[in-house]
This record gives C-alpha cells, sequence and structure tokens, in this order.
C-alpha cells in the first residue's frame, strides 16, 4: 500500500513539474507576416545580435525559387528592408530582389567583385567593393547616392550606427563615413589589414585587424578607447 501511494506521488510530482517547466519555457507565438522582417545588417543589427522575436516551427513551406546566374560569395548574407532583398555578387554587381517573388529589381554595377553584406539605414544601401570603393545606393530605384574611395580593396560588410558607416579596408584603416553624403568623420590607422566586419555596441566600436591586434575604438572620433 505505501509503495503504492509512492507511485501515486511520485506521479502527480512529475506531471506538476513537468506543467511549471512547460509554463515558463513556453514563448508567445509572433506571426512572421505581423512581425517586423527587416534584416538590414549583418546578424540584424550593429551589434551582429543575431535575434529575431518570431518562433519559426516547422513544417515550412516554399514561399518561391529562382534561378539567378550571378555567383555569390560564402560572406554574403542577404540583406532585406523597404520589402527588397539586398545581394551583393563576385560579378562586381549590387542585386536587389524582391521578396514576394524573387524577380529582379534592379542591379547597380560597381569595377570589381562584391565580396561581403551590404547593409541598408534611411533609404540607402551601403556595400564595400574590392575596386576599392564604399558605396551608397538609393534603395528605390538603385542610383548612386555617394562612394568614397579608401586605399585598398574593401573586403568587409559595413556597420551603420549613429549616422555612420563604419568599414575596415585592406589599406588597414577603418573608416567612419557620414551616411548622409559620405563625407570622412574620421578614420584609424592599424598598420595591418582588415578582413572581418566590425560590431558597434553603446558608442563603442569593435574589430580586429590582421596584426593580432583586437581594437575598441571611441565611434565619434576613432580614439583607441
Amino acid at each position: 500500500m505505501k509503495k503504492k501511494a509512492a507511485l501515486v506521488l511520485a506521479l502527480i510530482f512529475f506531471v506538476l513539474a513537468s506543467f511549471t517547466a512547460f509554463t515558463f519555457f513556453e514563448q508567445p507565438s509572433v506571426s512572421v507576416s505581423a512581425a517586423n522582417t527587416d534584416w538590414p545588417q549583418v546578424q540584424g543589427d550593429a551589434k551582429h545580435s543575431g535575434y529575431v522575436p518570431q518562433n519559426l516551427v516547422p513544417p515550412y513551406t516554399k514561399l518561391w525559387q529562382v534561378y539567378h546566374p550571378f555567383p555569390i560569395s560564402y560572406r554574403v548574407q542577404p540583406i532585406i528592408s523597404q520589402s527588397l532583398i539586398f545581394l551583393p555578387s563576385n560579378d562586381g554587381n549590387l542585386y536587389a530582389l524582391a521578396t514576394s517573388d524573387g524577380h529582379q529589381v534592379w542591379s547597380f554595377q560597381t569595377e570589381a567583385a562584391l565580396i561581403n553584406s551590404a547593409g541598408y539605414d534611411s533609404g540607402k544601401v551601403f556595400v564595400s567593393s574590392t575596386d576599392n570603393y564604399i558605396y551608397a545606393i538609393n534603395a528605390n530605384n538603385g542610383t548612386l547616392a555617394w562612394k568614397y574611395q579608401t586605399g585598398s580593396t574593401v573586403k568587409t560588410a559595413p556597420v551603420i550606427a549613429a549616422g555612420k558607416v563604419f568599414t575596415g579596408s585592406s589599406d588597414g584603416f577603418m573608416y567612419a563615413l557620414n551616411t548622409s553624403d559620405g563625407s570622412l568623420a574620421w578614420k584609424k590607422d592599424t598598420g595591418a589589414p582588415i578582413y572581418d566586419t566590425a560590431a558597434y555596441d553603446s558608442g563603442k566600436l569593435f574589430f580586429g585587424g590582421m596584426n593580432a591586434k583586437a581594437y575598441a575604438l571611441d565611434a565619434t572620433n576613432g580614439n583607441i578607447l
């Protein structure tokens, strides 16, 4: 009799514990169609947090599939805003595809391969090219807003925050350009190529160089912290 009572108590405890754990860990479901589905920078934001509010639960459904004959670097992440997908290509073009069905809306030609992701802010798409330039393209129609020449190839994705575009170049400089007109806010010489994309948080810019050093800069003036 004692064994039977203990078994019943153990079963009740297990059910209550399972219910409590499920209630604690369960997150409210968010409809993808109702949520903000923009993805304006690498990993979603200047911090590269990668956070999304949606709970994605299988099974998944294919919405569309299209073939475009342009090569995409393994480093490129699709950037999404204004119902457009922005894809830099090894053929030197920045492509804008419609999120609705994948058809090409416009393309912008640079002079060399685009090997990293773009970034979006306030109606402009920013992209770095191995032709040494950093470009700002009008997202509505694919026309040039401005471009800025660095001293060498640019292989990093732009980071956009506080009204600036932060981009490292193979010439060893980290550049901070004003998003409005592409004018130089500041640049910092590290003495070695910068191949990896920076990250921004709370007024600070973080990145590494090919001199085996990590940097934290004041994003307002480029001074080392």
